[in-house]
């Protein structure tokens, strides 16, 4: 056997059991990955089964208020600096979405039952629509 063979064999054998290793730990972290993802799918199916009206609005209601109170009390007491314009529109960005969750929780609270649908999820659904269109407008070059 000539000098250095077994090192050839180490090397080839290595060359050959990495991509398989590589591919059984690719395929590891993929069934992680969708076993996470189902958790995830079974507790929002378990938030949308929650009828609106005791839970879902209340908690609504509840996260805005402290939202906008632990604003107000960090702007009263000087932790938000107002001189830089990023902290003042990202201040005024989470007032405003405190502010829409409770007025949507409130809402959603006196009518949940004439309401057959999760006012929060128009909401949602026309903030993904400006998004996209904004892209759009972005990325041609028209803003």
């Amino acid at each position: 056997m000539p000098p250095g063979a077994g090192l050839f064999t180490f090397l080839g054998i290595l060359l050959i059991e990495l991509p398989i290793a590589v591919i059984r730990d690719a395929f590891r972290l993929l069934r992680w990955l969708f076993r996470r993802s189902a958790w995830i799918i079974r507790l929002r199916q378990q938030w949308r089964a929650v009828p609106l009206y005791p839970t879902k609005s209340h908690f609504r209601a509840t996260a805005g208020a402290f939202g906008l109170v632990v604003l107000i009390g960090a702007s009263v007491v000087g932790l938000i600096p107002f001189d830089n314009s990023v902290a003042l529109w990202g201040t005024l960005g989470a007032a405003g979405f405190c502010l829409v969750y409770l007025v949507v929780g409130l809402l959603g609270a006196r009518l949940a039952a004439r309401l057959t649908f999760d006012p929060m999820q128009i909401i949602w659904w026309s903030l993904g629509a400006v998004s996209c269109g904004g892209a759009l407008l972005f990325f041609a070059g028209i803003v």
